[in-house]
């Protein structure tokens, strides 16, 4: 008797064991599922509304992101062409960002020549013949600096988008790894009898 106690106190502990590192690997689990596509462990565990809402998040993050990229690079070519036809640029090659920021500020490369040069900031001056511009009209150069504006803030958007795919990744991932008991709802009984003088131990698991 006191024999088949203590086996059955052994047992005890180690089914205590096995089943806290069962839930332990089922979050775990749960956790990189939702972690590499948002809604993946909630739908299996049986949040089927939970998962819908991650993944429509997913979608229109995506989606977002895809849209003021093309969006803000569209502008991009319209005000890089707009520059070729009213500035006098010579050389009609795409240039670096900060010229173009130049380029929208001054009417002449005389005018901002002269204003690095006020400054002894030399090195930022543009001295070759390919970067010399002067704009036809101002209201050409204002139409054009706001071109390149709003193709800033859509492209910067972007970094906002992207942020939103990867947070919605993390909540996801958290979310799904609180709710591990929902995935496969389970009834465990521990049975132990003595019956002819013999003890009987049984475990009933109920899926």
């Amino acid at each position: 008797m006191i024999r088949s106690n203590i086996f059955l106190f052994i047992f005890l502990i180690c089914s205590n064991i096995s089943y806290s590192t069962t839930v332990k690997n089922k979050n775990s689990n749960d956790f990189f599922q939702s972690l590499l596509i948002p809604g993946w462990a909630q739908y299996e565990q049986g949040r089927k509304e939970k998962s819908y809402i991650f993944i429509v998040n997913e979608i229109v993050f995506i989606a977002s992101a895809v849209g003021l990229h093309q969006y803000g690079t569209s502008l991009k070519k319209d005000y890089q062409t707009y520059a070729n036809l009213y500035s006098g640029l010579r050389d009609l090659t795409p240039r670096s960002h900060s010229f173009y920021v130049d380029l929208g500020n001054w009417n002449t490369s005389d005018d901002y020549n002269q204003a690095r040069a006020r400054e002894r900031a030399f090195d930022r001056m543009y001295l070759s013949p390919n970067d010399q511009w002067h704009w036809i009209d101002e209201s050409k150069r204002i139409r054009f600096k706001k071109l390149r504006i709003q193709s800033d803030k859509f492209l910067e958007s972007v970094k906002f988008a992207v942020g939103g795919v990867i947070l919605n990744h993390i909540i996801s991932a958290f979310d799904a790894s609180i709710h591990p008991n929902l995935k496969r709802p389970t009834n465990a009984t521990l049975l132990y009898d003595q019956e002819n003088g013999f003890s009987k131990l049984k475990l009933q698991i109920r899926w």
